[in-house]
């Protein structure tokens, strides 16, 4: 059996191994409490390293593989997200400079993560059109949404001039043509 001393205050036997133990579950309880994503992963992962040791010196002198076994899994699965996430930021601090501009000025103001807007910019095209190019048709389907960054563009309707548009304006659905806008900071 595993040496162990009384807690002074309740007179329980405690151990260097029962303090991983209480550890571990004080770590796990507060990732359940945290609402960052990346700190729930390290708490997660400090709670796993805190569990192998209360299960390979545990207090009754057995190593429970077990638990020792699945924490590892545990603690690898978190590593990796840890490591996902950290790469993802970074990617997102190495956008081009006209991109983090269009995030700052548009994108951030509305809560969207610089993660997020990288993600965005992942699935679309970024596009120079030239002077006069004609982006959607009245009354045609279009599967394309854009968003102007520099310049501007004019609407018609019905052959007429209905009203123009600019910089940090969507264009591609009908309400969104129409003039509704994106509020630069």
């Amino acid at each position: 059996m595993r040496q162990t001393r009384r807690f002074p205050i309740t007179n329980h036997p405690v151990s260097i191994s029962g303090l991983f133990g209480h550890a571990a579950f004080v770590l796990s309880g507060t990732a359940f409490l945290e609402p960052d994503i990346l700190q729930l992963r390290v708490f997660s992962v400090a709670a796993g390293a805190s569990m192998l040791v209360f299960a390979f010196f545990h207090p009754v002198g057995v190593s429970l593989w077990l638990p020792f076994g699945w924490n590892v899994v545990f603690m690898v699965i978190n590593s990796a997200w840890i490591y996902r996430i950290l790469s993802a930021e970074q990617s997102a601090k190495e956008l081009p400079a006209a991109a983090l501009e269009l995030w700052h000025d548009v994108f951030q103001v509305h809560g969207l993560s610089a993660v997020d807007f990288a993600r965005l910019l992942g699935a679309s095209t970024w596009t120079t059109l030239r002077k006069g190019e004609v982006l959607q048709e009245e009354g045609k389907a279009s599967n394309s949404l854009f968003l102007i960054v520099k310049g501007g563009a004019n609407v018609t309707y019905d052959g007429e001039h209905s009203h123009a548009l600019r910089e940090h304006q969507f264009i591609g659905a009908m309400g969104l043509s129409a003039g509704i806008a994106v509020r630069a900071a």
